[in-house]
């Protein structure tokens, strides 16, 4: 069995003034991630992944580099927001000061969210879940003008663009008996779930650096001993 640690920018790390549910939604997110990297391994694999949701971007970038100058292997990356156009790689890994270690930097291009808009049939599944109703039944998400015929890699902001088109496509009732308001999305309460609806192995051509990732996780199998 091969181990290899991710570091993924996002969720809290453990004090004790954080909420008690804010605690649960980020431990929700590392086991989220897991399931969605899971996905990637090919059947054949013997990886066991260890994922270390830590905040900040900063935060995060700086475990990656404590990590990798005192592990006896190499077997740790870090998934982080890229927060700029897909051409700008180098100057993000050149911010966060991984340049030594930027063959280990994957990009959740630009944000997480991402990923999600590029598979918006999850959006059903997810709503009905949280008890959202849809506004207009016979709008199709992926027409919508933030969507459409647009390449989920170059759609800047995605997190506020999935907050707008679960307000136009979704409503909610947050009080019984209260009236129906536009449905939000909220990154640390809601993608968690996302992440598990996702069809991980279908992102792979979409998105450079998960495919790259998946690469890696194929170097990394070894025959059960």
């Amino acid at each position: 069995m091969v181990a290899l640690t991710v570091y993924v920018e996002g969720g809290v790390l453990p004090h004790p003034n954080i909420d008690p549910l804010t605690l649960d939604n980020s431990d929700r997110l590392r086991r989220s991630f897991h399931t969605f990297f899971s996905k990637l391994l090919s059947p054949q694999d013997t990886i066991d992944i260890k994922v270390l949701p830590d905040a900040g971007d900063k935060q995060s970038a700086k475990f990656l580099l404590e990590h990798s100058s005192i592990a006896t292997d190499t077997n740790v990356v870090l998934f982080v927001d890229l927060d700029k156009a897909p051409d700008k790689r180098g100057d993000r890994i050149a911010e966060l000061g991984l340049n030594e270690v930027s063959e280990q930097v994957y990009f959740m291009v630009q944000e997480m969210e991402a990923w999600f808009i590029a598979q918006p049939e999850i959006f059903t599944s997810f709503a009905d879940t949280e008890g959202y109703e849809r506004k207009k039944p016979d709008a199709k998400i992926p027409n919508n003008s933030l969507l459409k015929n647009k390449h989920p890699e170059t759609i800047e902001e995605p997190s506020a663009k999935l907050d707008t088109i679960f307000g136009q496509h979704f409503a909610i009732q947050k009080k019984a008996g209260g009236k129906l308001k536009p449905a939000s999305y909220k990154k640390l309460k809601h993608s968690s779930l996302l992440l598990e609806l996702l069809d991980a192995p279908k992102l792979s051509p979409i998105f450079s650096d998960v495919k790259r990732f998946q690469e890696y996780l194929g170097t990394l199998n070894k025959p059960t001993q």
